[in-house]
């Protein structure tokens, strides 16, 4: 559980840097495979 909590800041740094440099295509992939896990 500690561990999922220490990665999640990283993993959403990491989604905030593909969104400054531009990369918006793995911004919305991203946030499609989010919205799929929420589903299901």
């Amino acid at each position: 559980m500690s561990r999922v909590l220490y990665i999640q800041p990283n993993f959403f740094c990491e989604i905030n840097f593909a969104h400054h440099a531009g990369n918006f295509t793995l911004t919305i992939l991203i946030r499609g495979a989010m919205i799929r896990l929420s589903r299901v």
